[in-house]
């Protein structure tokens, strides 16, 4: 009984061992992507700030002043949005890219520890509850940690967004009293 018991948490542990690998494999691949997303993102958010120099050497150009003032506050509105872009771009590496450069690290402790619980036989007819024990605190963890990165990403990206279409809505209703001849 106790072989046939022992050969079950080997399988069971080498099938756990095996949907570990698979998971590294995707957050690793998330992680490279994530990556990706911020590279892009300073770009972008270089080519903006571009923009905004842009917008205000043409408002020191332009003889009417109703339009110089919206070029210079389109300008300011820019730099202010990419302020927030950046503080929200930093705790995004921080916070998200770091869970999902940690998480494979934490897969491979999760391995190791089965590794040693599978390997050893224990002699007792119970060893069960702490193996699923370990399996459950494990997905747990990972699940507050993802759910954790998850929200602050959404948040991120959320008060960059609302933060600059207020801002943009402001010129934009500059421009729109801007009266013509």
């Amino acid at each position: 009984m106790a072989i046939n018991f022992n050969n079950y948490m080997q399988e069971r542990g080498r099938k756990y061992k095996d949907q570990l690998d698979r998971t590294s494999n995707e957050y690793a691949g998330l992680h490279t992507a994530f990556k990706k997303f911020l590279k892009v993102e300073k770009e972008a958010e270089q080519t903006r700030l571009e923009l905004a120099g842009l917008w205000e050497k043409a408002s020191n150009l332009e003889a009417e002043k109703p339009l110089a003032t919206a070029f210079k506050n389109l300008a300011q509105t820019i730099r202010e949005s990419e302020e927030v872009h950046s503080e929200s771009e930093t705790r995004l590496r921080e916070v998200v890219q770091e869970a999902f450069r940690v998480f494979p690290l934490h897969i491979r402790q999760q391995k190791r520890s089965l590794s040693r619980r599978t390997k050893s036989p224990v002699e007792s007819e119970v060893p069960e509850p702490d193996l699923e024990s370990s399996i459950s605190g494990f997905q747990n963890k990972h699940q507050n940690d993802m759910r954790f990165s998850i929200l602050h990403l959404v948040n991120s990206l959320m008060y960059y967004h609302s933060n600059s279409l207020q801002k943009l809505s402001e010129v934009f209703q500059e421009v729109q009293n801007i009266e013509s001849n």
